[in-house]
């Protein structure tokens, strides 16, 4: 019951409580039963719903692996914005370099470097203010201990 009541079920995660309840502490067991095949309707599982069981996977993954520390989520999407944007800073000064300059195509990539620095930046606030949400905002402990 005290892992039932800890569990946060967000969107459609009800797919997924007995891999949460394991990931509480709880002892999941198999239950063998017999389906029969079904008499009347039809399925109502198509490809919409397995679009969203794969986006309630992906925020089940997010929440389980940066729901404590979101800032590494997060820091980690900034270093990949500076690497790429320190990559399109060595382009465009080879092609300022080059015979191939056109001050038309080095607008553009200088806008680049720019739009993917304040990319960085965002990111890293965003990381500070959602780690910031997490741990002023905490109604359960995270960790459970067992008696």
């Amino acid at each position: 019951r005290e892992i039932i009541k800890r569990i946060s079920l967000y969107g459609e995660l009800h797919r997924f409580i007995p891999a949460l309840a394991k990931l509480e502490g709880a002892k999941i067991t198999e239950i063998v039963v017999n389906h029969h095949p079904r008499k009347y309707g039809k399925s109502k599982y198509n490809i919409t719903r397995t679009f969203r069981v794969i986006m309630d996977l992906t925020t089940l993954n997010l929440f389980l692996k940066h729901l404590k520390n979101p800032l590494r989520f997060f820091g980690g999407l900034a270093a990949l914005s500076l690497l790429l944007a320190f990559f399109t800073t060595i382009w465009a000064g080879m092609t300022f370099l080059s015979n191939n300059f056109e001050p038309a195509s080095m607008n553009v990539l200088i806008t680049l470097v720019f739009l993917l620095v304040v990319t960085m930046f965002q990111f890293v606030f965003l990381g500070l203010l959602a780690t910031l949400i997490v741990h002023t905002g905490k109604k359960k402990a995270f960790y459970l201990i067992n008696k």
